[in-house]
């Protein structure tokens, strides 16, 4: 298990490593913001490679 915990962290690093270009980006929550009541914001960086693709997506969370 600890090996494909250590080639998935270093695929996901070569993967951003190689990405052209990155964009930071926002989506809308379903938690609302307790200050103002609002949907909350999931911030994040969005890396996209050089070329036309297709691409595969990796999704990293944490929590």
């Amino acid at each position: 298990m600890k090996g494909a915990v250590l080639f998935a962290t270093l695929l996901l690093s070569a993967a951003i490593g190689s990405a052209a270009a990155q964009e930071k980006v926002a989506f809308p929550s379903h938690a609302l913001d307790p200050a103002s009541g609002k949907p909350a914001e999931i911030a994040g960086v969005l890396y996209r490679p050089e070329g036309t693709g297709p691409f595969a997506a990796v999704v990293g969370l944490h929590g």
